[in-house]
């Protein structure tokens, strides 16, 4: 149902219900469902109503008549909601299309008096075994979106504190398998274990997490491999099934989170690879914090010399080895060097070596 128009033709799932560019509120929706697998419940947040009760299966949600706009909306999956997946997405007023929801999250805005002027649905099998995170940043509040399967949660470079988070298994291999997760809380102490998308830490009371600790019951075949950005460090090293990341009572605040569910069939040659740069004076002056705040970068490969051109092949120093490699080991960069050059015997290939050595030698 939307402003002038009344209600529209119904619309297939994945095609767009509503108009976009036109300034026109959605006022009400009715979903129905073909598939006799499963039911699909949702509710709707209207001006100066909030939220709705839940209705399920081609009824109303929202209003008619009454010119009052909806604002946000939940969808969700009443039974087989292990085996089925729906996401959905609207447009916003002022904002355009927000990024997707599923199963339940809020679509939309409470709190704004944004209208809703069109939404997009989906509905597919879940397949995947993963996990889903969420997080309450300083100043920001829980994100607008979850964070899926190594996909970073916070934020890094705004000096924000991560304050609570939640976290979920998707598609769960046993429905006895569980995560559960620990924060330390600033001033406050363990939480305790939470599990399947309780909130761990405070909101509200401008409390910083300094540390958590997370793992898996019941799923011998995985692990969970997460890692953290740390005020003044960085990104730590990943680590897995229940190792404590961080530091209690040191004061220094959690930015955000990676989390990640590994088969450990795969776990060892996943972390045989290793991701980094090889740089040169070619790449000119290098920003290394910035470069240790991304998860590509977990070493640096710095070229110390070369071989120059000719018969005689005088051995050069890189011009930016001393900066670059300075540079990286005071951002926390596991670093290599390399010296560049061809050799007809061992014995020349052995005196480059420890040149190679010498520059790097006290730094």
């Amino acid at each position: 149902m939307f402003k002038e128009f009344g209600w529209q033709n119904e619309t297939q799932v994945e095609n767009t219900a509503g108009t976009t560019g036109k300034s026109l509120r959605m006022e009400a929706i009715k979903i129905n469902n073909t598939n006799p697998d499963f039911k699909i419940s949702y509710r709707a947040h209207v001006e100066s109503v909030g939220w709705q009760d839940w209705v399920e299966q081609g009824n109303v949600a929202g209003t008619t008549g009454k010119s009052l706009r909806m604002e946000a909306i939940q969808i969700r999956i009443e039974n087989l909601s292990s085996v089925y997946n729906v996401q959905y997405r609207v447009h916003i007023q002022g904002i355009g299309w927000q990024g997707w929801k599923e199963n339940g999250e809020v679509a939309g805005t409470t709190g704004r008096s944004l209208r809703m002027e069109a939404i997009e649905i989906k509905i597919s099998k879940k397949t995947e075994f993963s996990v889903a995170y969420s997080s309450h940043i300083e100043s920001i509040g829980w994100e607008e979106q979850q964070k899926y399967n190594g996909v970073i949660s916070g934020t890094t470079g705004k000096s924000l504190r991560l304050e609570a988070t939640k976290i979920r298994l998707l598609n769960k291999p046993s429905p006895n398998a569980k995560i559960q997760y620990n924060v330390y809380i600033e001033r406050t102490g363990w939480s305790g274990w939470k599990e399947d998308g309780q909130t761990a830490g405070t909101t509200g009371k401008s409390l910083k997490l300094e540390a958590i600790k997370i793992q898996l019951l019941n799923l011998n075949e995985y692990s969970v491999k997460y890692r953290a950005h740390i005020q003044g460090t960085g990104w730590t090293p990943w680590v897995k099934n229940g190792t404590q990341l961080g530091n209690v009572n040191s004061g220094l605040r959690i930015e955000a989170i990676e989390v990640k569910i590994v088969h450990k069939s795969s776990e060892q040659k996943e972390e045989s690879i290793k991701r980094g740069v090889d740089v040169s004076t070619y790449q000119r002056t290098i920003d290394w914090k910035s470069a240790a705040n991304d998860e590509n970068v977990e070493f640096a490969m710095i070229r110390a010399g070369y071989r120059g051109y000719g018969t005689k092949g005088t051995l050069m120093t890189d011009e930016k080895f001393k900066t670059n490699i300075e540079g990286a080991l005071e951002n926390k960069i596991d670093v290599r060097s390399i010296l560049f050059h061809s050799s007809d015997n061992r014995r020349r290939s052995s005196r480059r070596g420890k040149l190679c050595f010498k520059l790097g030698k006290g730094i």
